[in-house]
This record gives C-alpha cells, structure tokens and sequence, in this order.
C-alpha cells in the first residue's frame, strides 16, 4: 500500500534505464495500480548528474505525502 516511485537518468551508462523499465513493468504485472507506483525518467541525466533532480524532486514528493 505504500507508493513507490522509481527514478532514472535517460543516459545513463553504468545502468541501463531498461532496468527500471523492467521493474516498472513487473509491479505492474503483479497488480500494483498506477496510484501507487510511478517511473520517472529524466532527460539528459546520467548516473551521476541525476542525483539533484531526484533528492529535489523526492523531498517534494514526501512532503505531498498524506
């Protein structure tokens, strides 16, 4: 019941972006409804150069939280 989001750089090379596809895939294919479960993609972003976008982004995401 918890809600899930997954994040991943477009261009990334040490991990294949594929990967959270897959992931992202699998929940869903066990049932998780798409309230509860979201992939973020960011364009442009590698490994490393993701990193701000995603604390940014996940604090914002926590404190909508309810």
């Amino acid at each position: 019941s918890t809600p899930l989001r997954l994040y991943h750089g477009a261009d990334d090379t040490y991990i294949p972006v594929s990967m959270s596809e897959t992931m992202f895939a699998n929940f869903k294919t066990k049932g998780v409804p798409d309230t509860k479960i979201q992939l973020v993609i960011i364009p442009g972003a590698d490994h490393t150069t993701a990193i701000t976008t995603v604390a940014l982004d996940t604090i914002l995401w926590f404190l909508g939280l309810k």
